[in-house]
């Protein structure tokens, strides 16, 4: 499923995050807008950090400022800047394997000049 595009290890809809009683008690970072394959309707998903291990989850943690700010650019279509920030996590945290994909993707919409279409949606064309 999505893990696998995300690298992560729990990712949630925001339908269930939204179901979580104490949300706090979690550490969540938001992966954006995404739309699965055959479906029409858009859904935010959140990867549960408390599924890495705890090195890796406190890495994710130290950069998630910069993680939200490259997907603040994500999500606008600013994947110039976006690609940047995210390089500058990658050199940190090389092994951040849900910024090596949103940075690919930052670079392959600059590539395609998709920037001029984007409507703030990842399109997942595969299962």
């Amino acid at each position: 499923g999505l893990t696998k595009y995300f690298g992560a290890k729990i990712l949630v809809s925001d339908d269930t995050y939204n179901q979580i009683a104490h949300p706090e008690e979690y550490r969540f970072r938001s992966l954006g807008k995404i739309k699965l394959k055959g479906k029409t309707k858009a859904l935010t998903i959140y990867e549960c950090l408390d599924g890495d291990p705890p090195a890796v989850r406190a890495e994710k943690l130290h950069q998630l400022t910069n993680f939200n700010h490259a997907m603040k650019y994500f999500k606008d279509g600013d994947f110039d800047s976006a690609r940047n920030f995210f390089g500058e996590i990658l050199k940190i945290n090389p092994e951040d394997q849900s910024v090596v994909y949103f940075q690919r993707r930052s670079e392959e919409y600059l590539a395609s000049d998709q920037s001029k279409t984007w409507q703030g949606v990842e399109v997942m064309v595969d299962k």
